[in-house]
């Protein structure tokens, strides 16, 4: 069994550096949450974009996709902000993400972020948090959202927006796309992290295989019951150590 969120970030804000010691307590907090996985989802403007990735390589083992670590794995992954107010959760392999990172900058169309996209098994593209902005639907072309292999239900959005109403939102638009949703807590914060859970009866080490059991509906999405508090509970702590790192 493999129990994943799907949008961690490393940082406590794109402009910040990676800190260790708080990546290492995502991984406790992920894990006393009842995680064995999640995917590592830096932005693609992230300043220092790489430090992430190379501080994994070094420090967990290479396993396929994945690094594994103490029976912890981290997938890979990168978001990305159209030109549109799309934001997309491109996941494959490390090698991919970093050069993702560099020719898929914030503000790119998303009809030229699609021309970018690897089309095979190796890479999982998903729709986070659609229901955050206002996205100019109008301006896109329908075909090109076939590109997405499922839609996210964001702790963060559920926290938010209400967690009845943006349940309903977010299925109806992976209905109308076709694809099924999966969980990401879209953590910046260590104690956010799990706040949302995607759980597979079958273990995994390759996107190909995540992506399989995805398109074929073989798991469940859960939400913890303090998922609000939570939440919340992350974004204040954040915005606290945001404002002393800016004043030291």
């Amino acid at each position: 069994m493999i129990t994943i969120d799907f949008h961690v970030h490393g940082k406590l804000k794109s402009s910040m550096p990676f800190c260790v010691p708080e990546f290492l307590q995502k991984i406790k907090e992920a894990k006393l949450a009842g995680l064995n996985s999640f995917v590592l989802n830096e932005h693609s403007h992230s300043v220092n974009f790489e430090e992430c990735y190379e501080y994994l390589s070094a420090n967990f083992t290479r396993i396929d996709d994945c690094f594994e670590k103490d029976g912890f794995k981290v997938f890979t992954g990168v978001e990305i902000t159209t030109d549109e107010g799309l934001d997309v959760i491109v996941i494959t392999c490390p090698e991919l993400v970093l050069e993702y990172s560099k020719k898929c900058p914030k503000g790119i169309l998303f009809k030229n972020l699609v021309d970018c996209l690897t089309k095979d098994e190796s890479t999982l593209v998903v729709f986070a948090h659609p229901f955050r902005s206002r996205i100019d639907f109008a301006g896109i072309d329908k075909d090109l959202l076939k590109v997405f292999d499922a839609v996210e239900l964001n702790a963060a959005d559920l926290a938010t927006l209400g967690e009845d109403q943006n349940t309903v939102d977010v299925k109806a638009l992976a209905k109308t796309l076709g694809v099924n949703v999966i969980g990401g807590s879209d953590s910046h914060f260590s104690i956010q992290c799990g706040s949302i859970k995607t759980i597979f009866e079958k273990d995994f080490t390759r996107i190909c295989e995540m992506k399989n059991q995805i398109h074929a509906g073989t798991f469940s999405v859960e939400v913890d019951d303090a998922l609000s508090i939570r939440v919340k509970s992350a974004a204040l702590i954040k915005d606290l150590m945001v404002n002393n790192a800016t004043k030291a």
